[in-house]
């Protein structure tokens, strides 16, 4: 048992680890794209203010005022050559760092390169927008101010109404021309930032926010996840083996209470303590046992019946010589020959359900012939019967398998036939889709429905001997035969009594294709 939980466990776990490892590589890929795009919505608006700025810098003043930008960023700022470029970008270089590209022109573009949003670009968005509005006139900036809030993803706006919301350290700050900074945590939005800067001499404060910070997806949670999912599929897992390890030592116990002395096979050594090993073991070894039974018994049958014979034609021939020496005693002399015809047909019908086991000698056989020659072998040995023969036309009528057998077993229904039926018997061959469909019937009596479900049984002689060999005595095994033989041959057999009387036997087979005849020929 430990060995078969150690091994679905580890299958567990290397799954476990699989899955847990492309999980985390996909959340790692979510929250860096997550973040690309966050990067550039928060950070649209200060790209903007930075086109404008560059765009109204001379050349000789353009390099002096990025260097101040820059400073207040604390990022680096450079001036590329693109001319595809038509919005703002984000990405990342090797190092981790990312990279915000906006166009300033047809042909030009800035890049920004940061770590991620944090104070200093937030109180450069600050100066940059009283930056914007300080080199417009008093009366254009109102609709200036108004555009860069609209392209804002959060809030822009003036107060004066600041003080309930800042210390009197931050007041001073602003008092002094600095931009303040705030940080706030809300329960179920995460942190946030404001940013206050005095706005002229105006006494309003340029107030932006709250700017929300990216929350990444908590790996945490992934964590912790897939260890209680690992605890959980442990004791599931523990629990099925637990179970399936006691039915297999169950099966195991009985397949052990078969013990090798009513096999007659010495005991088989076990070295595996895996139990479903062992098991397999133990029924490879039981299956080779019962095949090597079946070759005895088989063996055995053909000796006893090969040997049976001598006596039986030594017997022929001394009741030959009673009945030259004792004419009077006819009656009992045909009795005694009667009686070694059965046993000689015993023997034959023997030898014929063992023969029906192996596949041998098989080959094309056409179906229509062999019944039209039974029609007419019969028609001579029973003239008292009306024999008659349909075969549906449009279909070569040909399987494969082993003529002897096949033959044998339509004459077992033939005299079985000819032995129940009033005065007709005859034969229909059918065919439907890649089947065909022989059917055998007569007019007689039929068949009891207490005969219909063991009728093919070995030994089976309910209704008067209607399974037996046709011979005047039943032994049980005519229709057997004709059940192992049509099952040999990948066919089926079935009987019923037709609706008007008599009885139906009906036997499929397998029809072979025209190119399957040339290879059986």
């Amino acid at each position: 048992m430990r060995r078969l939980f150690f091994n679905i466990m580890l299958s567990i776990v290397i799954s476990i680890c699989v899955v847990a490892g492309l999980a985390f590589a996909f959340l790692e890929y979510t929250n860096h794209a997550r973040y690309s795009a966050h990067l550039r919505s928060q950070l649209s608006p200060t790209a903007t203010l930075l086109r404008l700025g560059v765009e109204r810098q001379r050349p000789q003043q353009l390099e002096q005022w990025l260097d101040i930008v820059s400073g207040i960023m604390q990022i680096e700022l450079d001036i590329e050559q693109k001319s595809d470029q038509t919005s703002v970008v984000v990405d990342s270089d090797k190092s981790g760092q990312f990279i915000l590209t906006a166009p300033i022109s047809q042909n030009r573009h800035i890049d920004l390169k940061l770590d991620g949003l944090n104070e200093s670009l937030i109180s450069a968005t600050a100066f940059l927008i009283l930056n914007e509005l300080g080199v417009h006139p008093a009366k254009q900036r109102q609709a200036i101010f108004d555009r860069i809030r609209a392209s804002a993803p959060y809030p822009i706006y003036r107060s004066l109404k600041v003080k309930d919301r800042l210390n009197d350290k931050q007041l001073e700050r602003l008092r002094n021309g600095e931009i303040v900074i705030e940080w706030k945590k809300v329960y179920d939005k995460g942190d946030q930032i404001y940013a206050y800067a005095p706005w002229g001499r105006s006494g309003h404060i340029l107030v932006l926010g709250p700017i929300p910070l990216f929350e990444p997806y908590p790996i945490e949670i992934i964590l912790a996840t897939f260890a209680f999912s690992f605890l959980l599929i442990t004791a599931c897992v523990l629990l099925i083996v637990s179970l399936l390890t006691s039915r297999l030592t169950r099966v195991k116990h009985s397949i052990d209470d078969i013990s090798s002395e009513k096999l007659g096979l010495e005991n088989l050594e076990q070295h595996s303590d895996d139990p479903i090993e062992d098991i397999t073991q133990k029924i490879r070894w039981l299956g080779n046992r019962v095949q090597a039974l079946l070759q005895e018994r088989t063996y055995t049958v053909r000796a006893i019946s090969h040997d049976l014979r001598t006596p039986i034609s030594k017997l022929h021939f001394r009741v030959d010589t009673l009945a030259d020496m004792l004419p009077e005693e006819g009656k009992l002399i045909n009795d005694l020959k009667q009686d070694l015809f059965s046993i000689n047909h015993l023997i034959e019908q023997l030898l014929t359900f063992e023969q029906a086991e192996d596949r041998l000698n098989f080959a094309s056989i056409d179906i229509d012939d062999l019944c039209r020659e039974l029609i007419e072998e019969y028609r001579l040995i029973s003239p008292n019967v009306e024999f008659s023969y349909q075969a549906r036309p449009g279909c070569p009528y040909t399987i494969n398998g082993n003529r002897a057998l096949i033959k044998r077993s339509f004459e077992n229904i033939i005299q079985n036939g000819i032995r129940h039926c009033s005065q007709r018997f005859w034969i229909q061959l059918d065919y439907h889709s890649d089947e065909l469909i022989c059917r055998f019937c007569d007019d007689g009596q039929g068949i009891s429905e207490v005969s219909l479900p063991q009728l093919f049984d070995p030994f089976y002689r309910g209704d008067s001997s209607r399974s037996g060999s046709g011979t005047g005595i039943g032994f049980g095994f005519g229709l057997a035969i004709v059940k192992r033989v049509t099952k040999q041959h990948d066919g089926s057999v079935s009987a019923r009594n037709a609706s008007n009387g008599g009885a139906i036997f009906e036997l499929e087979f397998p029809l072979l294709r025209p190119t399957a005849i040339t290879e059986a020929i």
